[in-house]
């Protein structure tokens, strides 16, 4: 992988993409981040939590992050800070007509996926299905897919069952055409009275102060 895939996975950078090249969300840098790769063989000591890739990818493993930054700035010595910069973004508020989510019963499995259905018309339509989801989650989630970071300003922290159902953008090309067709901006705000709006907001962005390659081992 190359420094910038590591850095955006120890530090659980939502928008950034670990195999892409540039992001947002990541300032500065040595020329070589994106470009140099390395090979790394770490093992945790003697009863560390377990942690899979999903988890890793989703910001979930908080322990295994640390050992990950603290390894980058160990043998990279990686310096880096984060600040607010005001980014084009994405925003979440909540609709004029108010929430349309059901509030979550307590207890029972989260939930919070993608899928392809077919419209009553026969045309292909996306469903993003919510159990016991919060608004927070539905941004993160968002923002692995948009072009650009997507925020929660809705103030709800409560968690929330809903469904909602939007055309596939068929003029579309690319793995994400299908989660992120126009028509979903509408469909949030009429069935789950969530407005998402193209504005500018903070947003955090970690900025590498140095970094240097690895000493041979």
């Amino acid at each position: 992988m190359t420094l910038y895939g590591l850095i955006v996975e120890a530090y659980g950078l939502r928008f950034c993409r670990p195999l892409a090249h540039s992001c947002p969300m990541l300032s500065d840098g040595p020329a070589w981040l994106t470009r140099d790769r390395f090979d790394i063989d770490a093992k945790g000591p003697a009863g560390s939590k377990e942690y899979d890739t999903i988890q890793l990818m989703k910001g979930a493993a908080p322990q295994l992050q640390e050992k990950l930054r603290n390894l980058l700035a160990d043998r990279f010595h990686l310096k880096a800070h984060f600040e607010k910069r005001q980014l084009p973004v994405y925003a979440f508020t909540v609709a004029e007509g108010g929430v349309r989510m059901k509030k979550a019963a307590p207890g029972g499995p989260q939930l919070l996926i993608f899928k392809p259905v077919n419209s009553p018309g026969g045309a292909q339509a996306t469903q993003v299905v919510a159990r016991r989801s919060t608004v927070r989650e539905l941004a993160d989630l968002y923002a692995r897919f948009m072009d650009r970071p997507v925020i929660d300003v809705t103030g709800l922290t409560d968690r929330f069952d809903f469904t909602v159902e939007y055309d596939a953008d068929a003029d579309s090309a690319g793995p994400f055409a299908a989660v992120t067709s126009p028509t979903l901006f509408r469909a949030f705000e009429k069935q789950a009275g969530l407005k998402l709006s193209a504005t500018r907001g903070a947003v955090d962005v970690l900025v590498i102060d140095d970094a240097a390659h690895p000493a041979a081992n």
